[in-house]
């Protein structure tokens, strides 16, 4: 990817080309369909540091919707 840097004043800006920024978008919105997988994630990770246990992959699945 090509991409220059820009100051104005003291702010730092990235330009891109605006075939890259449309992918760049693409990819970012993959990623914001399901924020409840990191949420999900961690819920389960503090439930098996304090009991040991970790939950049924099928039990988390159907939470996920999966």
């Amino acid at each position: 990817m090509v991409a220059q840097t820009l100051v104005i004043g003291k702010r730092r800006f990235v330009v891109v080309p605006e075939r890259e920024f449309r992918r760049l978008q693409k990819r970012a919105g993959e990623g914001a369909v399901r924020p409840s997988f990191a949420e999900e994630a961690m819920r389960e990770l503090k439930t098996y540091r304090k009991t040991g246990k970790a939950a049924a992959w099928s039990d988390v699945k159907r939470k996920l919707g999966m």
